[in-house]
């Protein structure tokens, strides 16, 4: 059973790469106008960092500028465990990940049902 996260909750993660404004704004004013709507941001508790979602992170906190309800929207998932097991299994340390290419961390788990919808996968 994966472990849901609101934004409060991630809010202080490391992000995994930088981000591009424009599409955090695009992101920003999606979730305003539709909600949270897609994949979960996948986030290594046990690190306190992103595996996806440096962009949806920014966007939420673009919006929590304004709206504080932001911090207990559900948005996130804890794949610590998953992460763990896939990198024991090919012998490999969480800085070899290469972020573009995360498919193979999730085969097997519930996370391949958001796959369409992350697009490193």
């Amino acid at each position: 059973m994966l472990t849901t996260l609101t934004f409060k909750d991630i809010a202080d993660v490391d992000m995994i790469n930088s981000v591009d404004l424009d599409k955090v704004s695009e992101l920003a004013k999606s979730i305003r106008d539709n909600g949270w709507v897609g994949a979960p941001i996948l986030v290594h508790t046990g690190i306190n960092q992103l595996v996806t979602g440096s962009h949806r992170l920014a966007a939420l906190a673009l919006l929590a500028a304004d709206d504080d309800a932001i911090y207990d929207m559900t948005v996130a998932v804890d794949v610590s465990d998953i992460v763990d097991a896939a990198l024991a299994r090919e012998n490999m340390s969480y800085p070899m990940i290469d972020y573009s290419d995360i498919g193979w961390l999730f085969v097997g788990t519930d996370i391949e049902q958001y796959q369409s919808h992350i697009c490193e996968w």
